[in-house]
């Protein structure tokens, strides 16, 4: 979106679209973890979900199909390390800083992909 404020600098306006690419393919999976945090997508059947839908029998991970969780955060008491719950016992629902599927991160996923079109 901000490439087409920046027409008249093409250079500068590159660079936008090039950040926005990298934002992409860090949500697809090209991230420390190699998790791709697009569910229904490559190895997004890791995250289980701290969702709603984690209590029901048929949702055993809480996957809510399309949804793109919190991500990769800090680990607790350490600044410098990725880290992402993956948490899988039943019943103990994982952290919702990494993995709780939030309404704007995918609202503005679903925007930046459409700007593109």
């Amino acid at each position: 979106l901000s490439a087409r404020t920046f027409e008249d600098e093409p250079a500068f306006a590159g660079l936008l679209r090039a950040h926005a690419a990298n934002q992409v393919h860090w949500v697809l999976g090209l991230n420390p973890l190699d998790l791709c945090m697009l569910e229904g997508v490559g190895s997004s059947s890791r995250i289980h979900y701290h969702h709603l839908l984690a209590e029901s029998p048929d949702h055993p991970r809480g996957a809510v199909p399309g949804a793109i969780p919190n991500g990769i955060a800090r680990e607790p008491g350490n600044s410098d390390r990725p880290w992402f719950d993956f948490r899988d016992k039943i019943g103990s629902l994982p952290g919702a800083e990494t993995c709780e599927p939030w309404l704007p991160h995918n609202a503005f996923f679903l925007l930046m992909l459409s700007a593109e079109l």
